[in-house]
């Protein structure tokens, strides 16, 4: 059920049916409740919104906000690779970033109005709204080379000072005892003082570490 509800609150008939229960900007709880939700049950509905949520999960924990983050998607990329003995670039892996974070996001896109499509023909709003959704309303991610840059710089710094490991998936350490044994690929700094220089002053500086970790 409340896979359906969620599928309904998320077309465009809802929005459609919201806007005339309630045509100020505010929408009370009473105005949700009110939207109706089709009785029968779909199965294509119920698989389109599993296959959502599993995208829109998988797109969410790429990134360091996810409680399940487990590392930076170009990481992952670079371990596939090894795996095959191949040794690749971060433009590599950001190239296969792109191509994964775009598939999410036609596909999402896809599913999206296929849901609009059912729900319009369910509530006879057909010729009232087109069911089609803009790029921009898409909630997936699609790959940014700066934002990665930078979300890949953030991950290493975490890498630097234990938080995340290369030999260990997810949040390492935030704290209580420290286990040097998680941290044989990259060593971290346990003592977390890392100097930050404008020039080559030490060899342990932040730049001389990143340049080891990339």
């Amino acid at each position: 059920m409340k896979e359906k509800v969620l599928a309904v609150l998320n077309s465009k008939p809802s929005n459609y049916i919201s806007e005339m229960l309630s045509p100020t900007l505010g929408v009370s709880p009473e105005d949700v409740l009110n939207i109706p939700i089709p009785h029968q049950d779909d199965l294509r509905v119920l698989n389109i919104v599993d296959a959502n949520l599993n995208v829109s999960k998988l797109d969410w924990d790429s990134f360091e906000t996810s409680w399940d983050f487990q590392e930076h998607p170009f990481i992952t990329s670079a371990r596939l690779a090894a795996g095959n003995g191949i040794t690749i670039s971060i433009r590599h892996a950001f190239e296969e970033w792109k191509d994964i974070s775009e598939s999410r996001f036609r596909k999402l896109k896809e599913n999206e109005e296929e849901l609009n499509r059912i729900f319009i023909d369910i509530y006879g709003l057909d010729g009232e709204l087109a069911p089609e959704v803009k790029d921009k309303d898409v909630t997936v991610r699609r790959a940014d080379l700066q934002r990665e840059v930078r979300s890949f710089i953030s991950y290493a710094v975490g890498c630097m000072f234990g938080r995340y490991s290369l030999d260990v998936p997810g949040l390492v350490f935030a704290g209580g005892t420290w286990d040097a044994s998680k941290y044989t690929t990259f060593q971290s700094d346990k003592d977390a003082i890392i100097p930050i220089c404008d020039d080559e002053y030490f060899e342990d500086d932040i730049v001389g570490r990143f340049v080891k970790f990339v």
